[in-house]
């Protein structure tokens, strides 16, 4: 993994990351409180990302989302985590949850197809890549 860019604050941490695997840029936006939120959001419009979709109160208060967007760097796929006190009982899960989302945007991105019927390794590996990786930020 090579780090991009890195910030940490109370309530906030952003990690804008390289993963050798597919080449990919991610960006893990893990936040606490809506002040926090807020900075997350100063952080994606300076690197390049216009949709104010992001601004509504249905993300910021959302357990947590992935999405994907072009910025100054390029793609960037996106999972923001909200850590707030009420949400941490279900960190682990939710996690788990967005990491599926962003395995599946990624092979996607790279026209790397599901197959019902196959066991899907390249699913199955970068699934416990990522969920290593973001387990540890």
């Amino acid at each position: 993994m090579k780090i991009i860019h890195k910030y940490k604050s109370k309530g906030l941490t952003i990690q804008l990351f390289q993963i050798p695997i597919y080449d990919s840029r991610i960006c893990f936006i893990k936040y606490e409180n809506g002040k926090a939120y807020q900075k997350a959001i100063e952080y994606i419009k300076k690197i390049g990302v216009q949709d104010e979709t992001y601004e509504t109160d249905e993300y910021q208060f959302a357990f947590g989302f992935t999405t994907k967007e072009k910025t100054k760097h390029g793609i960037v796929h996106f999972v923001f985590m909200n850590n707030c006190k009420e949400y941490k009982p279900y960190y682990s899960n939710t996690l788990a949850h967005e990491n599926f989302h962003l395995v599946n945007f990624l092979c996607k991105h790279h026209g790397i197809p599901f197959d019902a019927e196959g066991d899907n390794e390249p699913y199955a590996y970068l699934t416990g890549y990522l969920f290593q990786l973001l387990s540890t930020i």
